[in-house]
């Protein structure tokens, strides 16, 4: 199985061409924000409940975090560049955005 979410709790990142363009429908409005960064691979939309990815983007000691996943529902790693500490995040399948 996997986990489904409400577009109201969830966070899409989409990589492509060198950006990752990030989405967010809340209760507290909409945010959608492009940025650009290091990308490898294919592009993929992949969504998250927000609290999760917050609370990994904040155990990330740096100021630059590694973002690694492999397809939209497979777990994905989320570590500094200095490669201290490995944080496992469950990515979303979302529906509605």
């Amino acid at each position: 199985g996997s986990v489904v979410l409400s577009k109201d709790m969830a966070v899409v990142l989409t990589v492509r061409n060198g950006n990752v363009e990030i989405r967010n429908n809340s209760e507290n409005g909409d945010y959608e924000a492009e940025v650009a960064c290091d990308t490898q691979g294919e592009d993929m939309r992949i969504g998250f409940n927000e609290k999760y990815l917050l609370n990994a983007l904040n155990m990330v000691d740096e100021e630059e975090a590694v973002i690694k996943f492999s397809g939209p529902v497979t777990p994905v790693i989320v570590q500094g560049k200095g490669k201290d500490g490995i944080h496992l995040l469950l990515p979303a399948r979302i529906f509605g955005i």
